[in-house]
């Protein structure tokens, strides 16, 4: 989960994260998207929980295809959903873009985004053709069970593009928004309310993305390719061919994706206060985590980054982990006091909380000069994840 983190306090500026170039990752030929009239309409106006259960409901209880068969199965639909246009003989692979002869199968076989053993190995999201996709076989191995993040220092030969390390796979640059919201959608789509299907979840808790569960991520990572890579008509185009011909549901996040915004928090941002080296200071801050974390533990945490504990300093100075600086002690020393009021507490029914960091005088000498940068973060507990946006709070004589 995110928080959506709002000033109430002294904000100086308040700025999104810009959108880059939509890329392709899929070649059925362009399209504007047929999205039939009425399909969301138990969605409108809905927000948060609310608006996921609604798109649950709508995208529920989809028509199944076989995984293999004599008939029209997963094998027939990757021929049809990734054919290349410039030659119809041919599928366009994931990960590495490569144009092959659709009679190489298996050379090239079906690569579930989803991995299988984090719960897609069974019921209807072992064939759920949105997040299938044609794979070289040797890449597809290669890839195995790990999540999505950015990283890694090995790339495969057959896919040049796309970087990893034991656990985690980086997709190239193209797919890395297509991907995000096939995830966004088995999210939503699974939420174990049938015997045949777990309640899949994205998280940034990497120690929950194990065999065996339901995990997949990382959010985080997946957010910030969603933003970077908007949809396209290409990949609007996939999503009307399996509503139309396959599984007649729909992802709803290519439809409309800003919702995943309203789920999972708002867009990345850096929203930035001063604070006076001689003077005392106050900050004030609005959490709002929605009601799908109402009463949920909270603890506010500086950060250098917005997931990261951290003290960033001016000049090119070494980022301190809060850990290991005297900013942990500081704030330890003065947990739910005036210094820092609210550290740690409950939200309330709506997912909603207040905390103030005042600094009542000048700051210790030689600790904060001007120019250091305090990112504040936000953590919920039980499970433990970090959820903020940055914050950064600015030293000024």
């Amino acid at each position: 989960m995110m928080f959506d983190v709002k000033s109430i306090g002294n904000r100086k500026a308040f700025s999104l994260l810009l959108l880059t170039l939509a890329a392709l990752i899929v070649t059925i030929p362009a399209a504007l998207a047929q999205i039939p009239p009425g399909y969301y309409d138990s969605a409108d106006d809905k927000t948060g929980s609310a608006l996921r259960n609604a798109l649950h409901e709508i995208i529920d209880d989809h028509t199944v295809i076989p995984h293999s068969s004599s008939g029209y199965d997963t094998q027939a639909a990757l021929e049809d959903l990734d054919e290349d246009p410039a030659d119809p003989g041919n599928v366009i692979l994931i990960y590495s873009g490569y144009s092959v002869p659709k009679s190489s199968w298996p050379d090239w076989n079906r690569e579930h985004t989803w991995p299988k053993s984090y719960g897609t190995e069974d019921g209807p999201a072992n064939t759920d053709m949105f997040h299938i996709f044609a794979c070289d076989a040797n890449v597809n191995s290669s890839r195995g069970n790990k999540y999505y993040d950015n990283g890694g220092t090995s790339y495969h030969p057959e896919a040049p593009e796309c970087f990893y390390d034991f656990d985690s796979w980086e997709v190239r640059d193209v797919e890395k928004g297509d991907l995000a919201r096939v995830m966004f959608y088995l999210d939503v789509r699974y939420n174990g309310d049938q015997t045949d299907e777990l309640d899949l979840e994205l998280t940034d808790n990497i120690s929950l993305i194990q065999s065996g569960s339901r995990y997949m991520g990382k959010l985080s990572t997946l957010l910030e390719w969603h933003m970077n890579d908007p949809v396209d008509d290409v990949e609007r185009a996939r999503n009307d061919f399996i509503h139309q011909n396959i599984q007649y549901n729909r992802n709803p996040f290519i439809d409309h994706p800003d919702w995943v915004y309203s789920i999972w928090g708002g867009p990345l941002s850096a929203d930035t206060w001063r604070i006076y080296e001689s003077t005392a200071s106050t900050v004030d801050f609005e959490l709002d985590a929605g009601a799908a974390n109402a009463y949920r533990s909270y603890f506010l945490l500086g950060s250098a980054s917005g997931t990261e504990p951290g003290v960033s300093l001016p000049g090119g100075m070494t980022t301190l982990p809060l850990n290991y600086d005297f900013f942990l002690a500081y704030i330890r020393s003065h947990a739910n006091s005036s210094i820092l009021v609210d550290f740690r507490g409950s939200l309330d029914g709506s997912g909603q909380a207040s905390a103030q960091f005042n600094t009542l005088g000048p700051l210790p000498p030689g600790i904060f000069p001007v120019g250091t940068q305090i990112h504040f973060a936000y953590t919920l507990l039980s499970p433990f994840d970090y959820v903020s946006n940055a914050v950064a709070v600015e030293v000024e004589p």
